[in-house]
C-alpha cells in the first residue's frame, strides 16, 4: 500500500485519515462531489483532489478507501473491483494506523467527538505528542487530525455500522448507549451486544455510570474498567454554567480532588470532561496539567459554536440531531446565556426522524420558538408518512410556537421578523443548516 485513493475524501471522518496518511509519507488522492475548506487543506498538504466521481480518478492507486456512505455502485469502486485494486473500509485503514500506536478509542451515541478532542488536548498539554483522528474540526487548531511523534493515538470510533469492532485499542471510552442508528442495529439488544464486544477487546474501559444501557452490560464485562458520572469513581459536584465556561468540583471516590474550569458551556460537557480526565489519570498525567488543558479547550466546530452577533442577536450553530443531544444543547444555551432562544432545526435522515418521533416531540421545551425545515436525507430515500410536517404535529401538543418551512432558506425571513435584541438563534442539525448562519447575520 503506497498510493491510496479516498472515495469521499471531503467527509469529516475520511479527511482526517487522509491527512495522517499524507504525513506518514503515502501518496494520497481522493474525490468528492464538491470542493470545501477540508479538500483545500488536503490539497495544500499534497493530496490530489478530483471533483466528482469517475473511473479515471483512480490512476495508479493500489488501494481504495471508502466510507460507509459510499455505495458499491460508485464508478470508482466499480473500477477498483474491475482492476482488482484492494478496497478498504475507512475503519480498516484506521485500524491499521492504530496498530502502529497504543490506541485510545472513543465511542458512544453522543459526545464522542468532543471527548476525543478533550483527551487529545490533555495528552498534548502533557507533552505526549499524540496522534489523533477526530470526527470534528478542533476549533483552536482548525484541524481534525494530527500525526504526533508519541506512542499514543486517540481516535473517534464509529459505532453507527458496527465498524468500531475493527479497532483494537488499549483503552476504550464509551460515553453512552442510546437508541441511535437503529436502521443498522434493528434491536437494542444487538446494539448492547456489539458494545460489550468492543469493550471486552480492550485492556481498559472507561464507562459512564449514568447511562442505563451501559449499567445493564457491566456485569458481563470481562476486562478492567473504570466509571465516571454521578455514582462513578470520578464525579462532578457544584456544577456552574457561566456565559463562556463551566466549572465544577472534581470528586474521586467521594473525596474532593480539584476545582475544574472547562472552556465550554453545558452540563453534558462536564460528562465529556470526566471521561477525558479518567483517561488522563490512567496515564498518570498530573492534575495541574489536566486542569490547564481543560481550561484552554475551546471546543469543536458545530458544537455550540458562536458564528457571530449583530444588533445584540447571537447566531450559534450546533451539530445536535438526536433528541438526547437537542435537550442537552438547549439546556446549555439557556443556562449559559439566559436569553430568549429561537431554534431552527433541520431533521437529519428519514430513519432517525421515524424512529425517534416521540422523543423529538418533547425535546424542545427550552426553546421559545421552533422553526422546522425539511428533513436532510443524507443519501436516504423518503419514507412514507415521515416528514417535517409529521414532526411538527408531534411537537405541537408540547410547544405552541412552531413554524414549518417548505425549504430551509425561508427560515431567514421568519427570523428577521421574529428576532429581537437579546435573542439567541440556534441552528441545529447534522445536515447543511449551518450554511444559513451568514445569511441570517446579513438579514438581521
Amino acid at each position: 500500500m503506497k498510493k491510496i485513493h479516498f472515495v469521499g475524501i471531503g467527509g469529516i471522518g475520511m479527511s482526517g485519515i487522509a491527512e495522517v496518511m499524507l504525513n506518514l509519507g503515502f501518496s494520497v488522492s481522493g474525490s468528492d462531489l464538491a470542493e470545501s475548506p477540508i479538500t483545500e487543506r488536503l490539497k495544500g498538504l499534497g493530496a490530489i483532489f478530483y471533483k466528482g466521481h469517475s473511473a479515471g480518478n483512480l490512476n495508479f492507486a493500489d488501494t481504495v478507501v471508502l466510507s460507509s456512505a459510499i455505495s458499491y455502485n460508485n464508478p470508482e469502486v466499480s473500477e477498483a473491483r474491475r482492476r482488482g485494486i484492494s478496497i478498504l473500509a475507512r475503519a480498516d485503514l484506521l485500524a491499521h494506523i492504530m496498530e502502529m500506536r497504543e490506541g485510545i478509542a472513543v465511542t458512544g451515541a453522543h459526545g464522542k467527538t468532543t471527548t476525543t478532542a478533550l483527551i487529545s488536548a490533555i495528552l498534548e498539554e502533557a507533552g505526549l505528542s499524540p496522534t489523533w483522528i477526530n470526527g470534528g474540526i478542533i476549533r483552536i487548531s482548525g484541524m481534525n487530525a494530527r500525526l504526533g511523534s508519541g506512542k499514543y493515538i486517540v481516535a473517534e470510533a464509529d459505532e453507527s455500522d458496527g465498524s468500531f469492532l475493527k479497532l483494537k485499542a488499549k483503552i476504550v471510552v464509551v460515553t453512552n448507549i442510546d437508541r441511535e442508528h437503529m436502521d443498522y442495529f434493528k434491536e437494542i439488544s444487538t446494539m448492547k451486544r456489539l458494545y460489550l464486544q468492543f469493550i471486552n477487546q480492550a485492556e481498559l474501559a472507561i464507562l459512564c455510570s449514568d447511562c442505563p444501557q451501559l449499567k445493564e452490560i457491566i456485569p458481563e464485562i470481562k476486562t478492567k474498567y473504570r466509571t465516571y458520572g454521578e455514582n462513578g469513581l470520578l464525579s462532578a459536584r457544584n456544577i456552574r454554567v457561566a456565559e463562556d465556561f463551566t466549572e465544577f468540583d472534581l470528586i474521586q471516590d467521594g473525596d474532593f480532588l480539584a476545582k475544574i474550569q472547562l472552556g465550554q458551556i453545558g452540563r453534558h460537557n462536564v460528562q465529556n470532561a470526566l471521561a477525558a480526565i479518567s483517561v488522563g489519570k490512567e496515564l498518570e498525567i498530573c492534575d495541574e496539567i489536566i486542569k490547564k488543558a481543560l481550561a484552554n479547550f475551546k471546543g469543536v466546530d458545530r458544537r455550540l459554536h458562536i458564528k457571530g452577533e449583530k444588533n445584540n442577536i447571537m447566531v450559534v450553530e450546533d451539530y445536535g440531531h438526536h433528541p438526547t443531544e437537542i435537550k442537552a444543547t438547549l439546556q446549555a444555551a439557556k443556562e449559559a446565556w439566559k436569553r430568549r432562544l429561537i431554534v431552527v432545526f433541520q431533521p437529519h435522515r428519514y430513519t432517525r426522524t421515524r424512529d425517534c418521533m416521540d422523543e423529538f416531540a418533547t425535546s424542545f421545551g427550552d426553546a421559545d420558538i421552533v422553526i422546522l425545515t425539511p428533513i436532510y436525507p443524507a443519501s436516504e430515500v423518503p419514507i412514507p408518512n415521515v416528514s417535517s410536517e409529521k414532526l411538527a404535529e408531534a411537537i405541537a401538543p408540547f410547544h405552541k410556537n412552531i413554524y414549518l418551512m417548505s425549504q430551509k432558506e425561508e427560515a431567514v425571513s421568519v427570523i428577521k421578523n421574529k428576532a429581537r435584541a437579546g435573542d439567541v438563534i440556534l441552528l441545529l442539525g447534522a445536515g447543511d443548516i449551518n450554511k444559513l448562519a451568514e445569511q441570517i447575520l446579513e438579514a438581521l
